[in-house]
């Protein structure tokens, strides 16, 4: 106590950059609705183009069902057997901790399996990045005049560019056409080539057969090896078919056409009365909402100037609108904290006493922010509740201290001696209640699972604040009490000499 009495300069100093690593590390914070996290859950998609749906349980689903029963790891698993289509959704075991590594190993076991699979199968797709968050959707309206091929050409030019934004990571587009490939065979060229349907189709069935020629093992996981594959319908014209008499390469071109054409349309999206388009944003994760906002309204004012005439372009929703919701109920209830603590201390301790109180609360919050980021906490729902939560805890320490420094000075002892005394009386009972408080939360932090992520930025907010109210109350409290008074204790004396 008597070292940070007889060292004013350096303890106002300490305290100052603390607060402003803190405030700079609070404005610095992802912002975005809720907290980000990523459930152990994956969703396997085969199409089995023209199946029934018992072919489809048959010969696909039920194949992949035995190769997930062989992983410990997984909780449960639920699967749908549609015409055409199978669907299985994977939940992993929450004590699950190299989750990544367990959704390799099942992928890698899926592409062995799919060479079971019939022929005209496709290889199985694992998506495990279901907990992605929708940053903002637009509604693109359109005339009847207007093209849909040329409306939805516009848009994938830019869909293609969208791996060069920093805080957008994809872009889905409902009420769209959906492309499809069309192969029309020459049946008389093929007879002169001496070339087969089967034989074409058998060749193009490998090409689209895309299952690992081997894999890659390192201490991080095992990684499936892949070939290279035709990409494009051009490509594809140019594939080899066969060999004619002279040895010349008959390619695909030669006995027929490969072309993409668009399917019938099945759903339709209707926005004020108006047909339409829907396109919905993916927020990158670790990006904050207001950045990536900022980002994307200038990717959409070019998107919007290269639409056809006819079609204009509307926000439906955006996740910033309602953070900046958030940012405004959390400075309201910041500045009625502040004002009620002024209010009530006023009525019981003195204007100076209430002030430095007061002061505690934006600088047990700056102090406090410090920790947010080395537990990956961002600025969202779950941690503002946490701030406006904690605000009515953080002044009770600099109160205790206060007030016993008060009544230290009213039994006559000098200021540094009051500062001394009060703070070492309840220097006991201060840290007493805070381990109190930070063990009523602490377990929280380990809670399992999706739903322990989710809630994971309420405990780290409260502990870490309380914490620095904590440090606050036994050290700045005494010190700026002690300073306030000091002035006092010089004037009385003053006083008593002129007298």
């Amino acid at each position: 106590m008597n070292w940070i009495l007889n060292r004013p300069k350096l303890v106002i100093l300490f305290f100052i950059m603390l607060t402003a690593i803190g405030a700079i590390s609070f404005s610095q914070m992802p912002q975005r609705e809720i907290p980000e996290f990523a459930p152990p859950i994956g969703q396997i998609t085969t199409a089995f183009p023209g199946a029934t749906s018992e072919a489809v349980e048959q010969q696909v689903t039920n194949q992949i069902e035995d190769v997930l029963g062989q992983f410990d790891e997984i909780e449960q698993y639920e699967s749908v057997s549609a015409p055409s289509i199978s669907l299985i959704t994977v939940e992993l075991d929450e004590s699950v901790g190299n989750v990544e590594s367990v959704w390799n190993d099942i992928s890698q076991s899926m592409n062995q399996a799919a060479a079971g699979f019939p022929d005209n199968t496709l290889e199985p797709e694992l998506d495990t990045n279901l907990g992605d968050q929708g940053l903002a959707t637009y509604q693109i309206t359109y005339d009847d005049d207007v093209s849909i091929e040329v409306l939805q050409e516009a848009i994938e030019t830019y869909a293609s560019d969208i791996s060069g934004l920093t805080d957008i990571i994809g872009l889905d587009v409902q009420g769209a056409l959906e492309k499809e490939i069309f192969v029309t065979l020459d049946a008389e060229a093929m007879e002169d080539a001496e070339i087969s349907f089967g034989q074409v189709i058998g060749i193009l069935d490998g090409e689209n057969d895309t299952a690992p020629i081997g894999e890659w093992q390192d201490d991080r996981g095992t990684y499936p090896i892949n070939l290279d594959t035709y990409s494009s319908v051009d490509a594809y014209n140019q594939l080899p078919v066969g060999v004619d008499e002279e040895g010349e390469m008959i390619r695909l071109a030669d006995v027929g056409t490969m072309e993409e054409t668009y399917k019938q349309r099945e759903e339709t999206v209707q926005y004020n009365g108006e047909q339409a388009l829907s396109l919905t944003f993916t927020l990158r994760s670790g990006s904050s909402v207001p950045a990536a906002q900022n980002e994307l309204d200038r990717f959409v004012e070019q998107l919007e100037g290269d639409l056809p005439e006819g079609a204009e372009m509307e926000l439906l929703y955006t996740q910033a609108e309602l953070v900046s919701e958030l940012f405004i109920d959390l400075a309201l209830s910041f500045a009625f904290a502040v004002l009620a603590v002024l209010i009530v201390c006023s009525l019981g301790l003195r204007i100076g006493t209430a002030l430095s109180v007061a002061m505690a609360v934006p600088i047990s919050l700056s102090i406090g922010s410090i920790a947010l980021t080395f537990f990956n906490v961002d600025l969202n729902q779950i941690s503002l509740i946490a701030y406006i939560l904690v605000l009515a805890i953080l002044v009770d320490d600099a109160i205790v201290v206060n007030d016993n420094i008060e009544r230290q000075l009213r039994e006559g002892k000098a200021p540094k001696e009051a500062a001394r005394k009060g703070t070492r009386e309840v220097l006991v009972s201060v840290i007493t209640s805070t381990i109190i408080v930070v063990f009523t939360f602490f377990p929280i932090l380990f809670l399992p699972g999706g739903a322990g992520e989710f809630i994971r930025p309420l405990p780290v907010v409260v502990i870490s604040a309380i914490i620095a109210s904590t440090l606050v109350g036994l050290i700045a409290s005494q010190f700026t009490g002690c300073g306030r008074n000091n002035v006092n204790h010089r004037r009385k004396k003053r006083g008593q000499l002129e007298f």
